[in-house]
């Protein structure tokens, strides 16, 4: 599945730039790894794109570093809530100790969701 010219720029947002971005990402996420979890946010708000955008504009907020990790992670934590896969993908370039928990119930409740 191609990617649109945003995501190809979004690329950039979420590749970190110098050491100390670098530091807060997986070390074996890849750039396709960071590619495919963009197409997975974007398919997943196909119907609400002001979510992907947003999603977006945090990702070149840390990167330009007006805001930190910690900050990242309470806003994803609110935009992705109630989508477990998004947020799981999204712990896959998180160091461990900045993970967001995802509950059963809401896995539960979101494959529910996707069932029917």
């Amino acid at each position: 599945m191609p990617l649109n010219s945003s995501a190809k720029t979004s690329e950039k947002a979420c590749s970190p730039s110098n050491a100390s971005a670098a530091s807060n990402i997986n070390i074996g996420a890849t750039t396709d790894d960071a590619l495919h979890y963009l197409q997975l946010v974007k398919d997943t708000f196909y119907d609400e794109p002001a979510k992907y955008e947003t999603f977006l504009d945090i990702m070149k907020e840390f990167r330009s570093h007006r805001i930190n990790t910690a900050a990242v992670v309470a806003r994803i934590k609110h935009l992705f809530s109630g989508q477990p896969d998004l947020i799981h993908g999204f712990n896959y370039f998180l160091p461990t100790e900045h993970q967001i928990p995802v509950h059963a119930e809401e896995e539960v409740a979101h494959h529910a969701d996707s069932v029917n």
